[in-house]
């Protein structure tokens, strides 16, 4: 008599946020350089990404273009169904984006990568990784920096994958989330 045990693939999205522009000068050193060996050898269950975070300067009615980027780490296909980002109050949304709720301003939502969002039939589905490259698909967001009272030396913009699912659009738990 054998019993046979089912091991679920692991579901694993990874979200980064970079600047790409600034008032219409690209920026291109802060693309962050994906480090997969140790994901492909089973040492780590994510990869590593080195990208510049050093504070770049911008001034009161700067247009700053954010890029996020979604990769998959995990062995199964998915979608970002929905992704949040919390506005510091020094930047006010610029483009494409829905403000969350009329008592919370600054925390803003997309749906643009979603199953539902895309043009054609696997547009917007990021590929499971492959044992050697990290798929991805990638959402951007602009935003003007204000003035605020006091002003903030330092404005940090913080995102997350807040609804995600597998490549079918079925409801998926991410391993690491």
């Amino acid at each position: 008599d054998t019993t046979s045990i089912v091991v679920p693939k692991p579901f694993d999205l990874s979200l980064r946020k970079f600047i790409t522009n600034i008032n219409g000068t690209e920026i291109t050193n802060r693309i962050p350089q994906v480090d997969v060996s140790k994901l492909a050898s089973g040492e780590a269950t994510t990869a590593t990404y080195n990208h510049t975070k050093t504070p770049l300067k911008v001034a009161i009615g700067d247009v700053v273009t954010y890029t996020i980027r979604v990769y998959n780490e995990g062995d199964i296909d998915g979608y970002v169904e929905e992704i949040t980002d919390h506005l510091p109050d020094q930047l006010d949304i610029e483009n494409g984006w829905k403000i969350a709720s009329s008592t919370d301003l600054k925390t803003i939502k997309t749906e643009y990568l979603s199953k539902a969002n895309e043009t054609t039939d696997g547009a917007n589905k990021i590929s499971a990784f492959n044992g050697t490259t990290l798929a991805y698909k990638d959402v951007k967001i602009k935003c003007r920096v204000v003035a605020t009272d006091p002003m903030a030396d330092k404005i940090t913009n913080i995102a997350d994958i807040t609804k995600f699912s597998d490549g079918d659009g079925n409801t998926v738990t991410d391993r690491d989330s």
